[in-house]
């Protein structure tokens, strides 16, 4: 998975493969959209857990 900065905020990128045409075709996917969303909640909280761990440790 990768988080992303976005036009509207961070988003996840479900993991994918590029393939030999240039296109890239996804390895895994939740299977429906409540999972998703599920997931990319609980990343992008870790994610902005860590951002401000990083950010006390530098001050």
């Amino acid at each position: 998975m990768k988080i992303i900065s976005g036009n509207k905020g961070y988003f996840v990128s479900m993991p994918s493969r590029k393939r030999p045409d240039g296109t890239h075709q996804d390895v895994a996917h939740p299977i429906n959209n409540e999972t998703r969303q599920l997931i990319e909640e609980k990343v992008l909280a870790a994610y902005e857990e860590e951002l401000k761990s990083k950010t006390a440790e530098t001050n």
